[in-house]
């Protein structure tokens, strides 16, 4: 009687001890139903979510110790957020992932960010994961945007799920994978290969966070060191304020080809820097966002200046919780760059010497016309010498003939009047 209690105190010891090593995970595919999420240009937010879910089920399905269930299966169901937190306790889940992609109203924003909730020992909890997953989104090649909180106006957790899974005593993570509206974030989706990457990454960083193994393949993450964070006393709070200290100085000038480096510190005691962007025209218009480099207060900045400007540099500096500050202002004396200087040459040499075959043509054009006129003159001169010499030559035959005429006349009278005149009869009209 002995030995058989033994035999099952032992038996039950190795199934509670197998019981205890075991995990329970609930994967939430955001949205569904007839709520579509974020839809932007071909991309669906819940038909995403579901590719990613689904791989991420099966890749954490490798793993020793562990069972995962999705809140649901289709993207034509529709749950509440209280629904999809429910399903997870119904499950005992350890952990509730919740899937989604982001866009923004710009659509100026891109990376990878992280919610967890803002109640001290749930931050404590969840923590860790967030910033293992955001590690390995950085390996990707993604932007990190943060692990952040977000608080409503009563105070507490501003996401619905992170909301009702807290009051469950259920640890869980908002993971908002990348954006879809942006044009750096766009090589990491459009193909299901893609999502089913994200799929894996997300089921690693589980893995990790809880120290799995998988024969299959062949990892082993028992005793993985997880990020290190204390229980906070308070609620964990987001950042309200801008960075609080942004400063550029010049640091060279080209001003044969234009190019200006200028270096870009800042500071941000409450959050992490994120973005930046820069102003050549003294904050009228910025440039796109660049991503801050998390390990660095202070970058070089480099630039090509526009020739026949006076450029006014300005920065503007980002957080995690978008809100920016701007940096001191440069104010620089205009640089043409080296081809502006060749194109100002070569017209300025055009207006020094001008295009001789331009200028022959009109010559040509010029001097047919002069010809031309001059043809013209010489033969109406032509036409009135002529007309002149014909006109003399008449005029002095007519006066001529008149001369003739008169002197015959004079000769006629006078020998009339030495002749005796003839009576009326005696005239020859009447012999």
């Amino acid at each position: 009687m002995n030995i058989f209690g033994f035999l099952f105190g032992c038996i039950l010891l190795f199934f509670m001890k197998t019981d205890a090593l075991a995990y329970t995970i609930v994967l939430d595919p955001g949205h569904g139903g007839e709520n579509m999420g974020g839809m932007y240009e071909e991309y669906v937010e819940r038909e995403l979510t579901m590719k990613v879910a689904r791989s991420m089920k099966a890749e954490l399905e490798k793993y020793e110790d562990v069972t995962v269930y999705l809140t649901h299966t289709d993207i034509e169901t529709d749950m509440s957020l209280e629904e999809r937190v429910d399903y997870a306790v119904s499950k005992n889940a350890d952990f509730l992932f919740c899937l989604h992609f982001n866009l923004s109203i710009s659509h100026i924003l891109f990376g990878s960010e992280v919610w967890i909730s803002s109640e001290p020992s749930m931050y404590a909890k969840e923590y860790p994961f967030a910033s293992i997953l955001m590690n390995e989104f950085v390996q990707m090649g993604l932007h990190d945007r943060g692990i952040k909180t977000r608080l409503n106006d009563k105070g507490i957790d501003y996401y619905g799920i992170l909301r009702h899974a807290t009051d469950n005593n259920l640890p869980c993570a908002l993971i908002e994978h990348c954006h879809m509206d942006e044009e750096r974030d766009a090589p990491f989706i459009g193909l299901d290969a893609k999502y089913e990457k994200f799929g894996v990454v997300d089921a690693t960083a589980v893995a990790k966070y809880l120290g799995l193994k998988s024969k299959e393949l062949n990892k082993d993450y028992d005793g993985y060191e997880l990020p290190k964070i204390a229980v906070p006393l308070n609620r964990v709070k987001p950042d309200y304020t801008e960075p609080d200290y942004i400063s550029i100085e010049t640091k060279s000038l080209d001003k044969e080809t234009g190019n200006y480096v200028f270096t870009l510190s800042a500071t941000e005691y409450d959050s992490a820097l994120c973005y930046y962007s820069v102003s050549t025209d003294g904050g009228e218009t910025f440039s796109k966002l660049y991503p801050f480099p998390k390990e660095k207060d202070t970058i070089e900045v480099e630039l090509t200046l526009e020739g026949g400007t006076f450029p006014q540099i300005l920065c503007r500096v980002y957080n995690n919780y978008d809100l920016y500050g701007e940096s001191n202002m440069l104010e620089l004396e205009s640089v043409p760059t080296r081809e502006e200087e060749v194109t100002t040459q070569t017209e300025q040499k055009k207006e020094e010497e001008p295009d001789l075959s331009a200028y022959q043509m009109m010559d040509s054009t010029i001097a047919n016309k002069q010809n031309s006129n001059q043809d013209e003159e010489l033969g109406m001169v032509y036409f009135l010498g002529v007309a002149a010499v014909v006109l003399g030559s008449l005029l002095f035959t007519v006066l001529i003939c008149a001369s003739v005429i008169e002197r015959a006349n004079r000769k006629r009278k006078r020998r009339r009047k030495r002749q005796k005149p003839k009576a009326y009869w005696e005239e020859d009209n009447f012999l």
